[in-house]
């Protein structure tokens, strides 16, 4: 954080940010459907030709196409390209209303308009061919609105118009039409064509304005109709059929125009019917209510997305997120309050209730075209919640700046760090959150100023301070205010200059071959604590020493971690990295050279970790490294490979294998074997994007991280904390010494 005292300010306790991205598939699937919806908009305001989107698709080469009320658009994820008619070029788009769009097997693009036919398009030239109606040409097209467009399995190509069904010869671009003929029982039962669809066993089905459900004979041409039967509850529930899906359990899904949602059993022929509101109060629909109806009877697309979610676009009713299993609706429709549509969860509303078409993209997006503009939800983004606790009687503000956080393997404890003092989080049998406070009150602030705790393997806690480091038995300290601590003091001894004093605690960490030695890193050196069969530590100082080539280079120590090998990494403030040979005693220095593109990226060392194949990761000021210890050479990632920040506080890593980083601007997740970055801001659920030191962990697959804020962000309920929670002074607390010999 740039202000160097601000530490991490929240808001009541503490927002702790839990990273939902690191689920499996499934839960993963479980957290896209359930939890509140954040709709990025896509407008004119970003290039969008108009505001109307009546269909979307996207190509082989993976372009989102969108057919608006004033052009086609191609969007790359970044930018649109907006194909309108030019009247003085014939190869451009015949008409700029367009209702339909469809990428043949052959990768052409095929997009039907509201009034100038059918386009071919050839992305190589990026040239239209027109094919409209003649009055003259029995064999052309037999209207021009083109409503919808559908490649078969043979390759034919079905265009479905205002006034009849057309099929494209390719090789004499003629069309064969197929017309209603009231003297003939098999044939269109409706001039208006609205859904194109082919099933798994190679069936077509036609939706009509009026005429019902159609299937087609391929061999024969024979339609076979399906409509609706005011005496028969299982025939189709409207004549106005508007779309038809096939789901991945080989169900058919038919959207009306007038009578809601009907699955089609094939084999008996029945339709099931789902009830919809004719009614319905879309206010209360605001904050994603579910019910047993339908929001409007009126289904414009169905959609399934990878997770196997049901998403139907309605065309006054928003987006209803369907489960056929349980036969619920979550209703998705635009804020009602149109002056707050800027404001907080407002803003990510869905910005129409009127949704013409809804398509899920390779990457597992969801696009929903609206009449107010483009909303996609992205399964990859508001993968985080904040969680927020309150604070009982606490007037001071130092109480909620957080500078440390660890859980505890015995109880699952979360223990937090703060300016003045610690807390200890935890949640009773009924899931109610408690917190006890814990603070000496001493007169001195380096005695409560908590920088760093950590659990050894005994289950012992670590708590450091400036100046002081106290060991403690967390059953112990909870069963009586009175628990016992060890406390270290960091004292001047004119005996012996080297040994270390008044020296701020920045980092703790245990040796991973021997259990009973301890490293502490201070802004006044390395400090080995040794503990003895007796119980009593021994301490061994490290100063940077300018006479001793292989010493300590500085006193001015962060992070420190001791790798599988054994080997101790010390991270300085300013002067880089250090490899500690504890059996030599000797530190070797790993530092930025600007003449070597090879040596450490920044000197300023923020962050260490080693992942699960053994590579040490290092966060600086300037990147993230990955360093080889077989050439010491280091790899560097930067804000040109992606990174949304070069100052890397925290390294974390999923499940996975992803590396997650807190940054002064929002957090990235990392893949090494793609070096590729995916960052999150405020848009995917941070609070705030600035991150600093020290508060974050790993639990189960979530990460948690502490995030600030602003001072004037921060308020004090005393009413909403936590029944149970208690504040305990440790005034009387019992010290006693750890006989550290100097």
């Amino acid at each position: 954080m740039r202000t160097k005292r601000l530490g991490f300010f929240i808001r009541f306790l503490f927002p702790a940010i839990i990273a939902r991205m690191l689920l499996t598939p499934t839960l993963l699937a479980q957290t896209f459907s359930e939890r509140p919806l954040k709709f990025e908009h896509l407008t004119v305001a970003h290039g969008l030709s108009q505001s109307s989107v009546h269909c979307m698709l996207q190509d082989r080469r993976g372009f989102m196409w969108f057919g608006t009320g004033d052009g086609l658009n191609r969007f790359d994820g970044y930018n649109f390209v907006a194909y309108k008619n030019q009247a003085a070029d014939s190869t451009s788009i015949s008409s700029d209303w367009i209702l339909s769009i469809y990428e043949d097997r052959a990768g052409t693009l095929w997009v039907g308009t509201f009034s100038g036919g059918l386009n071919r398009f050839d992305p190589a030239t990026e040239q239209f061919t027109r094919f409209v109606h003649d009055p003259g040409n029995p064999h052309s097209l037999s209207e021009n609105k083109v409503n919808t467009i559908h490649e078969d399995h043979t390759g034919a190509l079905w265009i479905g118009t205002e006034h009849g069904l057309n099929q494209l010869d390719h090789v004499t671009n003629t069309f064969t039409r197929f017309l209603p003929d009231p003297q003939t029982p098999h044939s269109l039962g409706h001039p208006t064509v609205c859904a194109l669809y082919e099933d798994r066993s190679r069936t077509i089905w036609i939706g009509t304005e009026g005429g019902g459900l159609h299937r087609l004979d391929p061999a024969t041409k024979q339609f076979t109709r399906f409509v609706h039967d005011p005496n028969d509850a299982h025939s189709l529930s409207d004549n106005i059929v508007r779309a038809i899906y096939e789901d991945r359990a080989g169900r058919l899904w038919i959207g009306t125009g007038r009578g809601g949602l009907n699955q089609f059993d094939r084999s008996t022929q029945k339709f099931t019917r789902y009830a919809f509101d004719p009614n319905p109060d879309l206010s209360s629909f605001f904050q994603g209510q579910s019910g047993y109806e339908l929001s409007h009877p009126e289904v414009r697309s169905i959609c399934e997305d990878r997770f196997g979610t049901f998403w139907l676009g309605t065309l006054g009713g928003g987006l209803n997120r369907f489960d056929p299993a349980t036969g619920r609706f979550t209703y998705y429709v635009e804020n009602p309050n149109p002056a707050s549509r800027t404001e907080g969860s407002a803003k990510h509303s869905l910005s129409n209730n009127r949704v013409f078409s809804v398509r899920s993209d390779r990457a597992g997006a969801l696009w929903i075209g609206t009449d107010n503009g483009l909303n996609k939800l992205d399964p990859d983004r508001a993968p985080f919640t904040a969680l927020v606790n309150e604070l009982e009687n606490s007037q001071n503000s130092s109480h909620n700046i957080i500078w440390a956080i660890c859980k505890d393997r015995r109880g699952g404890a979360l223990w937090i760090g703060t300016e003045n003092g610690f807390f200890r989080r935890t949640r009773d049998e009924r899931g109610q959150e408690q917190a006890v406070y814990f603070s000496n009150y001493s007169k001195e602030h380096y005695e409560n100023k908590v920088n760093v705790i950590y659990e050894d393997r005994r289950g012992m806690l670590w708590v450091g301070t400036d100046y002081v480091l106290k060991q403690f038995d967390p059953d112990e300290l909870i069963r009586t205010s009175n628990g016992r601590f060890g406390v270290i003091r960091w004292e001047d001894d004119p005996q012996n200059p080297s040994v270390l004093s008044r020296m701020q605690i920045f980092s703790i960490c245990e040796d991973s071959t021997d259990a009973n030695t301890l490293w502490v890193g201070t802004s006044g050196g390395l400090v080995r604590l040794r503990r003895n069969d007796d119980g009593q530590y021994h301490r061994t100082a490290y100063k940077q020493d300018p006479n001793d080539p292989n010493g300590l280079d500085s006193n001015s120590l962060r992070p420190l971690f001791v790798d599988h090998s054994g080997v101790l990494w010390v991270g300085t403030w300013h002067d880089g990295l250090q490899q500690f040979d504890a059996a030599s005693g000797r530190f070797k220095r790993f530092a930025h050279d600007q003449k070597n593109p090879y040596s450490l990226i920044n000197n300023v060392i923020r962050s260490l970790h080693e992942d699960r194949a053994g590579r040490l990761w290092i966060g600086t000021d300037g990147g993230l490294d990955l360093f080889d210890r077989h050439t010491e050479q280091f790899q560097h990632y930067t804000e040109k490979d992606g990174l949304p920040n070069s100052a890397i506080w925290g390294i974390l890593e999923d499940d996975h294998g992803r590396l997650w980083l807190s940054t002064n601007n929002g957090i990235a997740c990392f893949t090494a074997t793609a070096s590729a970055f995916k960052n999150y801001t405020v848009e995917d659920g941070l609070s705030h994007q600035e991150f600093n030191r020290g508060a974050w962990f790993k639990s189960r697959g979530l990460l948690s991280a502490i995030i600030p804020m602003t001072p004037r962000a921060w308020r004090l309920s005393k009413k909403a904390f936590s029944p149970g929670g208690r504040s305990i002074s440790l005034t009387k607390t019992t010290s006693f010494p750890l006989n550290l010999p100097p």
